[in-house]
């Protein structure tokens, strides 16, 4: 039996040996934990994504496991095709603990991006937060202030294992790049001692001096913004307030930053810090530039814009390396050096001590970067992290004090200035005083002289004043005569106005109303709008029974056409010569000529009734050798109903027609009616067979030569024809209301005079 026993022992010594020795290749040995700390992510831990509680186990294998800096910096596991986690895994470290730390306490100091179970040799001793794949149920947790002791087995080799999850690592680092480049933890082995002492004074020294540097600079801030307010006129105070507000935000986010314990809020507190930081430099610059180099200098402003597109394009470089960041700093440290040195160099007051404050600030300010790791091409010289520290606190320090040491220098030396300004007016007071008292003698005297020449003015006044009474006399009596002739005149221009309006009665009476024509043309529209009481403008209408006589050319092209009667409508648009009632004449006469071609001597064709008016009208104005000029322009339509066919003339005035939404024109004759100096006239017809919703408009030119407005020319006849074509799809009432709209903003009526007669006709034939 003892043989036996022997042999199982054996046999287990050696099995369990094998699986020490198998672990023991990729076993890491402690072998003493230093005050500094062991980092443990220099170490190669095992991972593997997915979740099992059986992976917290000592003697669990995880040699299929492969190796990972467990801080998963994104831009490296980018393309790592082994790398499979998305939002929950483990992590593994096998450690060999040297005798003189097993069963003893140590301490871990954690920092992560997401919630972590902490388990060593399977057995559960931490957890942060509140592991879950699900987003939901997730709750992260960096313990920033928690010092975690954790008590080491009496085993050689034991496993701390790590069940961690980090649902919105990839889409964080997706949102904010370079913000959010890792997905892991850190972690650190300290002394308990340490570990506690550590967190203890880095969250007694962050509170102090953030909270410190924040009262400091608000103060400031406040202090000198008041200062600015009661002297507006120097702005420097202006821009160290805003200078030192800008900081005292930063060390604010610092404050809420250090005491942050959601991984993601802690991402936004550096993304606000980055932006403050960045802003910061933009009001010293100005500072710096009001005091050396005065306000008005002009390329201040465009180094100014460099710096916002530099801190913009810093701010919102998600990906890659920082190098705006280091662009835009070196851009402002070149900009600090050359102001400063040109202080120096001009001998400006205050630039001795401002200069050496400015540089010194910014020398701690780039330990702070370099021990922070901002520069990546400086990090190499790895200062303590201390030392980063102090040195940004020292550096606004040194900064905000020698400014403060400028301004109460300056405020010194302009209180000095003022009191030498003032004895100085003090003195010219004196002066002025006794330089009034001889005023004073000097003008006795000559108030004396003064009332002598007042006796002898007034008396040339007195007698000036019966002159001027006399002629306000004269005045007077004038004003009634032109009292009186004003009534005259206003008299004989009622009588007149009072003549004109009965005219345009009479002229009226003539022409008709436009139901006569809506009446034979129910779609149909007449707009009609003098310049003056009377118009130049008219139409004529009237419905006849009868035939046109054609010629045998037009009766060939037209067979179907015969001669026995058929109803007509004649539809005649007219502008006479002249305006008011030099062309209400005209109207009437025109209006009576028509009526005795057309009603009486039964004439239907439009060129006959154009030649028939021009001769008439000439027998009447041509009066002995006397050349005459009047007459007027017309454009005449006649419809036949029975045969659906439109005959045309036109002295001067075509005739539009829209026909499957394209305009098109029947153009008229070059001869006016009228007007003598033409030898031999000519008036041509012609004859368009019409189709259904074809729309046709006669107008004279009253509507094209409107002046606009706004553009001081005329509306011209193309506008005129467009606008006519955009509407003529609508119906007639609602195309006579566009027109009106379309005048009244061309032309104003309180804004612009009517210069002509307007007269548009519009009618569709269906």
């Amino acid at each position: 039996m003892k043989r036996i026993a022997l042999l199982v022992l054996f046999f287990g010594t050696f099995i369990h040996n094998q699986g020490i020795f198998a672990q023991s290749q990729e076993m890491y040995f402690l072998e003493k934990i230093p005050e500094k700390g062991v980092l443990l992510n220099q170490y190669r831990w095992k991972f593997k994504a997915g979740d099992d509680p059986t992976w917290a186990d000592r003697n669990f294998d995880d040699k299929d496991w492969h190796k990972i800096n467990p801080q998963m910096w994104v831009d490296s596991l980018k393309g790592d095709p082994k790398f499979d986690f998305e939002t929950i895994g483990w992590f593994r470290l096998n450690l060999r603990i040297p005798r003189n730390l097993q069963n003893h306490d140590i301490g871990l100091n954690m920092t992560q991006r997401g919630a972590a179970e902490i388990y060593l040799n399977g057995k559960l001793i931490k957890k942060l937060g509140i592991v879950s794949p699900e987003y939901e149920k997730e709750q992260k947790h960096s313990p920033v202030r928690e010092p975690i002791v954790i008590e080491l087995d009496t085993m050689e080799n034991q496993v701390l294992a790590i069940r961690y999850s980090n649902t919105t690592g990839w889409k964080l680092n997706q949102y904010v790049g370079r913000y959010a480049r890792t997905m892991g933890f850190r972690a650190t082995f300290y002394p308990v001692a340490v570990s506690t002492r550590q967190i203890l004074e880095r969250a007694i020294m962050s509170t102090t001096m953030d909270i410190g540097i924040f009262s400091y600079l608000a103060g400031l801030a406040i202090l000198h913004f008041f200062i600015y307010l009661f002297y507006p006129k120097y702005r420097g105070n202006l821009y160290y307030s805003i200078f030192c507000l800008t900081f005292a935000f930063a060390s604010y986010s610092n404050y809420n930053n250090a005491k942050e314990t959601n991984p993601d809020t802690i991402v936004f507190f550096n993304i606000i810090s980055l932006f403050i930081t960045l802003c910061t430099i933009l009001p010293l610059l100005r500072l710096l530039y009001s005091i050396f180099l005065g306000d008005k200098t002009p390329y201040h402003y465009r180094f100014i814009v460099v710096f916002f597109f530099l801190a913009y394009f810093s701010f919102f470089q998600i990906t890659g390396e920082n190098y705006m960041v280091v662009a835009y700093y070196f851009v402002a440290v070149i900009e600090v050096i050359r102001v400063t040195i040109f202080a120096f160099r001009q001998k400006k007051a205050g630039g001795a001590i401002l200069g050496t404050g400015v540089m010194v600030g910014l020398l701690f300010f780039i330990m702070f970067s370099t021990a922070a790791g901002s520069f990546s091409f400086i990090s190499s010289l790895n200062l303590p992290e201390f030392w980063g520290t102090m040195s940004r606190y020292s550096g606004i320090i040194v900064i905000t004090l020698a400014m403060s040491i400028y301004l109460a220098r300056d405020f010194a030396q302009t209180n000095k200035s003022l009191e030498t300004k003032l004895q100085e007016i003090q003195e010219l007071s004196e002066k002025n005083l006794e330089q009034e008292r001889q005023n004073r003698l000097l003008l006795a005297s000559q108030n004396e002289e003064l009332e002598r020449q007042v006796q002898i003015r007034t008396s040339e006044i007195q007698e000036k004043s019966a002159e001027l009474v006399q002629q306000n006399e004269e005045i007077l009596a004038q004003r009634d005569v032109l009292e009186e002739k004003t009534g005259e005149l206003e008299h004989a221009y009622k009588q007149i106005t009072d003549s004109v309006k009965y005219a345009q009665r009479i002229q009226k009476a003539v022409l008709g109303s436009t139901d006569e024509v809506q009446k034979y043309f129910p779609e149909s529209f007449i707009l009609f709008r003098p310049r003056d009481i009377v118009s130049g403008d008219f139409y004529w209408f009237a419905e006849e029974t009868g035939s046109i006589n054609r010629t045998q050319t037009w009766d060939e092209l037209y067979p179907a056409f015969n001669h026995q009667n058929h109803r007509l409508k004649i539809l005649i648009v007219a502008d006479c010569t002249g305006h008011g009632v030099p062309g209400a004449f005209m109207t009437v006469m025109g209006n009576d000529l028509l009526n005795d071609i057309i009603l009486t001597r039964n004439t239907y064709r439009p060129d006959q009734i154009l030649y028939e008016l021009d001769r008439k009208l000439a027998e009447i104005l041509q009066k002995g050798n006397e050349k005459v000029h009047d007459g007027m322009d017309m454009s005449i339509l006649v419809y036949d109903e029975s045969s659906q066919e439109m005959y045309f003339a036109g002295a001067k005035n075509p005739v539009w027609y829209v026909r499957q939404n394209e305009i098109h024109e029947l153009k008229a004759s070059k001869f006016p009616i009228g007007s003598s100096q033409y030898k031999s006239k000519t008036f041509d017809y012609e004859i368009l067979p019409v189709e259904k919703d074809d729309v046709f408009y006669l107008f004279t030119d009253g509507f094209a030569d409107q002046f606009g407005y706004a553009s001081r020319h005329k509306y011209m006849k193309k506008r005129f024809r467009q606008f006519l074509l955009s509407i003529s799809q609508e119906p007639l009432d609602r195309q006579k209301e566009l027109l009106v709209q379309e005048l009244e903003a061309w032309m104003p009526p309180n804004l612009r005079k009517q210069t002509d007669d307007i007269l548009v006709v519009g009618l569709k034939v269906c």
